[in-house]
């Protein structure tokens, strides 16, 4: 896992940018807060690769392209 030095502020941190994180940040946006949005992809977040129906994981190029180690295997474990 990497870590990153941090020192802003918001009144709002929404971890993941996927359709919940997405409206969550508008939300809270339109509401006056400020709002800091984080995600472990570029592109958006797992709603946007797996069209809202299935995990996106088990080894995507994304997650490969971030450095993301994992298998289909260990995404499918329960």
């Amino acid at each position: 896992m990497n870590s990153y030095p941090w020192d802003e502020w918001a009144d709002v941190v929404v971890v993941g940018f996927g359709a919940a994180g997405a409206c969550a940040a508008i939300e809270a946006a339109e509401a006056g807060a400020s709002v800091t949005v984080v995600d472990r992809f570029d592109g958006g977040g797992a709603t946007a690769l797996s069209g809202g129906v299935v995990y996106a994981g088990g080894g995507t190029a994304q997650q490969r392209a971030a450095g993301v180690v994992d298998t289909r295997r260990r995404c499918s474990r329960t």
